[in-house]
């Protein structure tokens, strides 16, 4: 599959780009939907191939350069990608279940295998197979979601909220990770926010890909 990088020319069209309101109607993938897209090490669209831009519905000159939350659906946590973000900037892959809002409202879900690449990031999505897995993993976002919209509710900000739910203002890398985490939304806290207690559905989160047949496990 061929995969195209954009003239950088397109970079400030893209960023202007407003996410759509999810419209309720989901995308149903096919066994051979396997697309990909890199990133650089702040989660900024690099090169997209085919089948990406087709389920996301965004030209690919918007896609690159675009950062990846782009696509982001808002039924998932931010903690989420936190826990994603502390997996691959250890160097260590990461796997997990991932719903996703294409430029025309719809929902899409995918099982997304990123991995540290050529100091930048490749992210794999297929078609979920398991859905008692898939199940499990709902019920962990659904519980993650709740705490931070209730945080968000009581004037915390979207960002710090997730952190929260994290367990701490930067996570075991710093603040000065917190910066990288630019593509999933800046999940650091501001500072001297107090510190909370991590919640075990975010462990629980990181222990999903685990649970995945061997051929899928990559953590």
């Amino acid at each position: 599959m061929s995969a195209q990088t954009a003239d950088t020319g397109w970079r400030d069209v893209a960023r202007r780009v407003s996410p759509p309101d999810p419209n309720g109607t989901e995308q149903q993938l096919g066994l051979n939907d396997v697309f990909f897209s890199t990133t650089d090490r702040k989660g900024v669209i690099e090169q997209a191939n085919e089948v990406f831009v087709r389920i996301s519905r965004y030209p690919r000159e918007v896609l690159v350069g675009s950062p990846h939350n782009i696509i982001r659906h808002p039924v998932m946590p931010g903690a989420a990608f936190r826990a994603m973000w502390d997996y691959l900037l250890d160097d260590q892959p990461f796997v997990a279940y991932v719903h996703n809002l294409a430029a025309d409202g719809s929902l899409y879900t995918v099982l997304a295998t990123v991995t540290p690449l050529d100091g930048g990031f490749l992210s794999v999505r297929t078609r979920p197979e398991r859905a008692d897995l898939l199940g499990a993993a709902d019920s962990i976002y659904g519980t993650v979601r709740h705490l931070e919209l209730e945080w968000e509710a009581a004037g915390l900000g979207a960002p710090a909220a997730a952190a929260s739910v994290g367990g701490g203002p930067a996570g075991r890398h710093g603040r000065a990770s917190a910066s990288a985490h630019r593509g999933a939304g800046r999940l650091g806290e501001p500072a001297g926010s107090p510190r909370r207690a991590r919640h075990p559905a975010v462990d629980a989160v990181g222990r999903i890909g685990r649970a995945l047949p061997c051929r899928c496990r990559t953590a």
